[in-house]
C-alpha cells in the first residue's frame, strides 16, 4: 500500500493526497468550497486541488495551504491490504470481533504496521465529517467495494442508539437543501419509513467511529485527526494488555506491538487509554467508568478477576453481592462471558506456548 503523502507548508498543516478539504471562508477566491487535494507545488507553495461543485467542472486550481482546512481522506479500495497469515479474527461476544496471533510472538515483536482506513479531521464527535468520510468513499466506490466491507466489518459497539439523535440532525441538515418535491415525499408514510432508515444508516457509521477511532496529530500546534484501521481497530481494549500502539504522527500509520510474549491463539489487546499512564493504577469501578466515555464495559480477564475478588469479599462481609463503592455487578454473568471469550482466544492453540 502506498504510502499516505504529507507535505509541511505555509501554516505547517499537513494534507494528505486525495483528501477532502474545505477552501477557508476568508478566503479571496472559491471561499467555502469544497475540494479534492491532487499534488504539492513547491515552488507556488499550494497544493493543485480539484474543486468539486457541479459549475467549477471539475476545475483545478492552485490554493495556498493556509487557506485549506483538511475534512477526510479514505484510502482507495486497491489499497487495503489483506489479514497477514500470522493473524486471525475472530467473534468474542459482546465486544463484536477480535484479532488474535496465530503463532507464537515474542516480546518487541511488531506484530502489524497499518495505514488508516479512513481519516477525519477533529475529533471523532466531528459527526459531520464522519458521515461525510464514509458517504463520499461510498459514493466513488460503491457499497460493495473492499472499503464498505472494511467499514462494515468494524463494531458498532452496541452503541447505534446513542447516535440517533446527531444522525437525525444531520439527516434534516440535508434534507434541507433537496428539491421540494422531495421533501413532500418524505412526508409521506413510505417517505418517512425511508428517512428512518436513512437516520439508522447515519447513526451506525457514528457509532462505529465512536467504537474503532484512534487519534493521532501531524502537527504538535494544531488539531487531533481521527483514523479508523481495517484491523488494528479490532484489538480490543484491556486493563492489563499484551500489546502497545504506536503511531507515526505525520502518517496516521500505526503499529501493534507486543509487550510481553504471546501465545499461538491468544487475543491481541491494547488499551485505549496507553496515552494517561495514570489509567493502569486506577481502580475497577474509575477504570470502567472512563471506559464507558468510549461506549463499552470491560470484560478483560483483570476487570473479571477484580469483579469476583469483590463480590468474594462482599459475601463475606456482608453476604450479598455489592462492590464498594455502592455498583451492583453480577460477577457470574461477567464471567460467563469472559468464559466465552476464552473459548474463543483458544481457537488457534494447538501446541504447548514455549514462553509458559
Amino acid at each position: 500500500m502506498k504510502s499516505l503523502a504529507t507535505s509541511k507548508c505555509g501554516s505547517n498543516i499537513p494534507f494528505f493526497e486525495g483528501s477532502y478539504a474545505f477552501i477557508d471562508k476568508q478566503a479571496a477566491k472559491f471561499a467555502s468550497e469544497r475540494c479534492i487535494i491532487n499534488k504539492y507545488v513547491p515552488k507556488k507553495q499550494s497544493w493543485k486541488v480539484t474543486l468539486l461543485a457541479g459549475q467549477f467542472k471539475d476545475s483545478q486550481v492552485l490554493v495556498p495551504a493556509s487557506d485549506l482546512v483538511f475534512d477526510c481522506f479514505t484510502a482507495a479500495p486497491d489499497t487495503l491490504p489483506p489479514l497477514p497469515e500470522k493473524l486471525m479474527v475472530a467473534a468474542v461476544g459482546a465486544s463484536g470481533d477480535g484479532l488474535f496471533a496465530n503463532s507464537d510472538v515474542a516480546k518487541g515483536v511488531i506484530i502489524l504496521k497499518e495505514e488508516p482506513l479512513t481519516i477525519i479531521g477533529g475529533r471523532m464527535d466531528n459527526y459531520s465529517s464522519c458521515w461525510t468520510s464514509y458517504l463520499s468513499a461510498i459514493t466513488k466506490h460503491g457499497t460493495n467495494s473492499a472499503f464498505a466491507v472494511a467499514f462494515e466489518e468494524l463494531t458498532d459497539g452496541g452503541i447505534v442508539y446513542k447516535h440517533i439523535v446527531p444522525a437525525r440532525i444531520l439527516f434534516n441538515n440535508a434534507m434541507s437543501q433537496v428539491a421540494e418535491s422531495t421533501k413532500l415525499r418524505l412526508q409521506s408514510d413510505e417517505g418517512k419509513k425511508d428517512a428512518n432508515k436513512q437516520v439508522r444508516k447515519v447513526a451506525e457509521v457514528l457509532a462505529r467511529w465512536q467504537a474503532n477511532a484512534h487519534t493521532f496529530k501531524p502537527n504538535p500546534d494544531g488539531e487531533s485527526f481521527s483514523a479508523l484501521y481495517r484491523y488494528i481497530s479490532k484489538a480490543n481494549h484491556s486493563c492489563e494488555p499484551n500489546c502497545i500502539y504506536a503511531t507515526d504522527e505525520q502518517s496516521g500509520i500505526m503499529q501493534l506491538v507486543a509487550q510481553r510474549n504471546i501465545c499461538a491463539g491468544e487475543e491481541l489487546t491494547a488499551s485505549y487509554f496507553q496515552e494517561d499512564p495514570s489509567f493502569q493504577g486506577l481502580g475497577l469501578r474509575s477504570r470502567r467508568e472512563r471506559c464507558l466515555t468510549k461506549g463499552f464495559q470491560c470484560l478483560c480477564t483483570r476487570c473479571v478477576r477484580e469483579v469476583e475478588e469483590e463480590e468474594k469479599g462482599c459475601h463475606e462481609n456482608e453476604d450479598q453481592s455489592r462492590s464498594p463503592e455502592g455498583v451492583q455487578i453480577d460477577a457470574k454473568v461477567i464471567a460467563d462471558e469472559s468464559s466465552s471469550t476464552a473459548t474463543a482466544m483458544s481457537v488457534a492453540m494447538s501446541r504447548s506456548c514455549p514462553f509458559t
